[in-house]
């Protein structure tokens, strides 16, 4: 996206930068980044319950988010960001 303004007076989010980067760690290591961040980040830590996909982990332990309306709390579905490096990540909370 191009500003009209000069570099410095807008701040703006995008997720390009960690979709490289996990990018450059799959070609570096040879596997998706989901088994490389698991490999080398997750198990090293000891995060059985950290993954990719609802459920994930020894005990399908993973966290819920919900939604406070008013005087009550609705479950928010999990939804999938369909590049892995820019989120999607799941855990516990335990």
């Amino acid at each position: 996206l191009r500003s009209p303004l000069p570099p410095g007076l807008m701040w703006r989010y995008a997720n390009h930068a960690v979709t490289v980067l996990g990018s450059v760690l799959e070609t570096h290591t040879g596997v998706p980044f989901e088994r490389a961040v698991d490999e080398l980040v997750l198990a090293p830590l000891g995060m059985k319950d950290t993954g990719f996909q609802p459920g994930w982990g020894s005990e399908g332990r993973t966290a819920q988010g919900y939604l406070r309306k008013k005087h009550r709390r609705d479950p928010v579905p999990w939804r999938e960001i369909s590049i892995p490096p820019a989120g999607s990540a799941v855990t516990s909370g335990s």
